[in-house]
């Protein structure tokens, strides 16, 4: 990172465009075939879903297919099943010696989310930022320097709270690296409102990234309420916001069935309705804005 970019190796800025896809629960976990349908879209980025239970060379594995089909993989480890996903648990993830070296074997492009969505009750801001400062501190004692993304408070969808802190948590990073996650599940927000958000995270120079969008709200909002998707896209190409779409589909979304799946069977030829507007059709789709990575597997950069 440097200021509120994302560069590659050779030193080229990257604005991410891509989609999320719960690899953890696919029968090929490895991500191959979805990376390949995912890649045709002309995505440079995938966020992949993982869980602490997934071995490190399972997740070297999915890293390196994702790196073949020049995605940037982003690994957002996320242990939900009806209890709280505590920060101080994807830090023990990370910081584990098995798990610490792989990060180390693709720092070249891994990004590590840091998730915490507590369930029980919503931490005041103080609590939020000393947590997330002592996870990302763990993280790189134990020799992990790659891009790190905090999740926004209240389960990464309060970004005026971010915004007010993200100054002071990125100067806590030993490496002063990195980025500010906010999920778009936002039914209340008007054009205005996504317009202003993002503007002013760009107008202070804060390096924000769009984890999870939809064309939807959040359950149990999905599919009543409608989120403007389009707004959203159009201000981040603006302004040079990166973002991913939830999700791609290939494993199938429980909640709302089946409205956030972006394809019908995981294929990008199953594309389909707001999923296909975001990845081809819309002015500012994936197609339309995503600038690949320069991948120097000899490190001969132009």
């Amino acid at each position: 990172m440097q200021g509120r970019s994302l560069y590659d190796p050779c030193g080229q800025p990257v604005v991410l465009r891509g989609v999320n896809e719960m690899i953890t629960f696919a029968q090929d976990k490895s991500g191959a075939s979805a990376y390949a349908e995912i890649a045709k879209s002309h995505a440079n980025s995938v966020r992949i879903l993982w869980r602490t239970t997934d071995t490190a060379p399972e997740l070297d594995l999915a890293l390196t297919n994702a790196e073949a089909q020049k995605l940037i993989p982003l690994v957002v480890v996320y242990d939900d099943q009806g209890g709280p996903t505590l920060v101080s648990m994807v830090a023990d993830y990370w910081t584990r010696p098995d798990m610490a070296a792989i990060a180390q074997k693709h720092e070249k492009w891994l990004l590590i989310v840091l998730r915490e969505k507590n369930v029980v009750t919503q931490d005041a801001p103080s609590i939020w930022a000393t947590k997330f400062d002592t996870a990302v501190s763990r993280i790189r004692n134990a020799s992990v320097n790659v891009p790190i993304s905090i999740d926004a408070p209240n389960g990464g969808l309060d970004i005026d709270t971010l915004r007010t802190l993200a100054l002071s948590r990125i100067a806590a990073d030993p490496r002063h690296n990195l980025l500010l996650n906010v999920n778009a599940w936002w039914p209340n927000y008007t054009a205005d409102m996504i317009k202003n958000e993002l503007t002013a995270a760009r107008d202070s120079a804060l390096p924000l990234l769009v984890g999870e969008l939809s064309g939807y709200a959040q359950p149990p909002n999905c599919p009543s309420v409608l989120f403007d998707y389009t707004t959203l896209l159009a201000v981040a190409q603006q302004t040079a916001t990166g973002w991913l779409a939830w999700s791609w589909g290939a494993v199938k979304n429980i909640d709302c069935s089946g409205y956030l799946d972006m394809t019908t069977d995981g294929t990008y030829a199953g594309l389909t309705g707001w999923g296909y507007n975001v990845a081809v059709a819309d002015a500012n789709s994936i197609q339309n804005t995503s600038v690949p990575a320069v991948y120097t597997p000899n490190d001969n950069c132009p």
